[in-house]
């Protein structure tokens, strides 16, 4: 996406519809991805996570929709084997200096 575009998030709320609305309003290009609002939920924040060691650090739309299907993925896959690969991924990030 570009300067003119906007990404809108769709958690079933009467805010979703309002933010479609404002963004059609002001952006030549808007798309939206839908999801349960309590999925991205389900998880508590931490010091790591799958998208922080999968993606690099973006600040587009098109970084923001990548590091949500990664969380997204995470949670449907969620479980302790799959939190300590992500904790020997994060530690294998800092050791190769990868992230900076």
């Amino acid at each position: 996406m570009g300067e003119g575009a906007s990404l809108v998030l769709f958690s079933g709320g009467q805010d979703s519809t309002v933010c479609l609305a404002w963004a059609l309003e002001r952006f030549e290009r808007v798309e939206t991805l839908g999801f349960a609002y309590g999925q991205r939920h389900a998880v508590r924040p931490g010091v790591t996570g799958w998208a922080q060691v999968r993606h690099r650090y973006g600040n587009t739309v098109e970084d923001s929709l990548e590091k949500l299907q990664y969380d997204l993925f995470y949670i449907k896959h969620l479980s302790i084997a799959f939190d300590l690969f992500v904790i020997l991924e994060t530690m294998k990030t800092v050791i190769t200096r990868r992230g900076s």
